[in-house]
């Protein structure tokens, strides 16, 4: 049984690393998306950048609540 708890555990910790890394990752292409939401100049460009921000935005604040909920 305490090798379950264990193994469960190592198993927790693990993926919450491994939500850690995706949040990070996914706030370094946010950065990215912003930059080229700063130097696009053609409507079509402006507006697609704004749609990549807005859906890595909703991907990040999705991850936080999934890391918020996983913590112990």
């Amino acid at each position: 049984m305490a090798d379950r708890v264990k193994l469960l555990r190592s198993r927790d910790e693990s993926e919450q690393a491994g939500m850690q890394r995706e949040l990070t990752r996914l706030r370094a292409e946010l950065t990215g998306a912003r930059r080229r939401f700063d130097q696009a100049r053609e409507p079509e460009l402006v507006e697609a950048s704004i749609f990549e921000i807005n859906a890595l935005q909703a991907r990040c604040a999705w991850l936080l609540r999934q890391i918020r909920e996983a913590a112990p």
